[in-house]
C-alpha cells in the first residue's frame, strides 16, 4: 500500500464526512501529522487504511487489499462491517470492543478550572513518560510524552515530577475532541480525573468545538465522570481489537 504525504489528505476529507463523536482517526492525523494514512493507489484509491498511535480507521472496498497487506496491523480499528471477514484472516482471535460514545452538550454550563489543574508544557515530558505502563495510552496519538506536551492540549496536576491526573484531547477534530484521562492508582477517588476532564473540556469549547468521551460499557468510573460533567450518550459502536488485548477498565 501507498503512504500518503499530508498535502495529498484533503482529497480523501469526503471519505470520512460529515464528522462523527468517536475515535476521530482520520481527522486527528490530518490536524496534526502524527500517524500515517495508506491507500491501495493513487490516484482514485479504493481502500483507505489511517493509523495514529495504535488506533485505525479502515474504509472502502475490501477486496480492494489482500490480508497480507495488513500483517502489521496491531491496535484497535473501526472498519464498517464488510471489513469483519479480512479482520479475522488478519487476526482469528479478534474481538469486537463495546463503546459508547457521548458529548457534552452545549447547553451545559458551570464548568469551572480547579485550581490544582494546570496546562501542561514541554517541562512536563519526562513525568509524563515516567507514568505507569498501563496510562501510556494517553500519549499514543500524540506520538508520545513530548508530543503530547507539546499540544497544548493537555491538563493535570504533576507534583514532585510525577503525573497524579491528566487530561487530554486524544482525538482532535474540525467540530469534535474527544478527551482520554488517567489518574495515578494512588490518587483515584479524589475528584481529580473529573478535574482534569473539566479542564479539558473548557480548553475545548475555547477553541470553539465540543467535547466528546469514549468508553467502555464496563468502565463504571469513566461513565461516572462523563455523567457528572454533563456528558450524555450519543451512540453505541465497537471497535475491532486485532492483535491485542482489550486493556481493563
Amino acid at each position: 500500500m501507498q503512504r500518503l504525504a499530508r498535502e495529498q489528505l484533503c482529497v480523501l476529507r469526503p471519505w470520512f464526512m460529515p464528522e462523527r463523536p468517536g475515535p476521530l482517526i482520520f481527522s486527528h492525523h490530518q490536524a496534526t501529522g502524527f500517524g500515517q494514512c495508506r491507500i491501495d493507489r493513487w490516484p482514485d484509491p479504493r481502500a483507505v487504511v489511517v493509523e495514529v498511535g495504535g488506533n485505525y480507521t479502515i474504509m472502502g472496498d475490501p477486496t480492494a487489499i489482500s490480508t497480507a497487506a495488513l500483517t502489521t496491523l496491531k491496535g484497535f480499528v473501526t472498519a464498517p462491517p464488510e471489513w469483519e471477514k479480512i479482520l479475522c484472516e488478519v487476526d482469528q482471535n479478534a474481538v469486537q470492543w463495546s463503546r459508547i460514545i457521548s458529548v457534552l452538550p452545549r447547553s451545559v454550563e458551570g464548568l469551572e478550572l480547579d485550581p490544582r489543574i494546570r496546562r501542561l508544557n514541554q517541562s512536563d515530558k519526562d513525568a509524563v513518560a515516567n507514568m505507569a505502563p498501563a496510562d501510556q495510552w494517553i500519549s499514543e496519538t500524540w506520538d508520545g510524552p513530548n508530543g503530547l506536551c507539546n499540544s497544548g492540549m493537555a491538563w493535570g496536576l504533576v507534583e514532585d515530577g510525577s503525573v497524579l491526573t491528566l487530561a487530554a484531547s486524544f482525538f482532535v477534530g474540525e467540530q469534535f475532541e474527544d478527551i482520554g484521562v488517567v489518574t495515578k492508582l494512588a490518587n483515584r477517588r479524589q475528584g481529580l480525573a473529573q478535574a482534569a476532564a473539566m479542564a479539558a473540556a473548557i480548553d475545548i469549547r475555547s477553541r470553539g468545538r465540543q467535547p466528546t468521551w469514549s468508553t467502555s460499557p464496563d468502565n463504571d468510573g469513566s461513565l461516572a465522570i462523563a455523567r457528572h460533567l454533563g456528558f450524555v450518550e450519543h451512540h453505541h459502536e465497537y471497535l475491532w481489537a486485532v492483535n491485542r488485548s482489550i486493556p481493563s477498565p
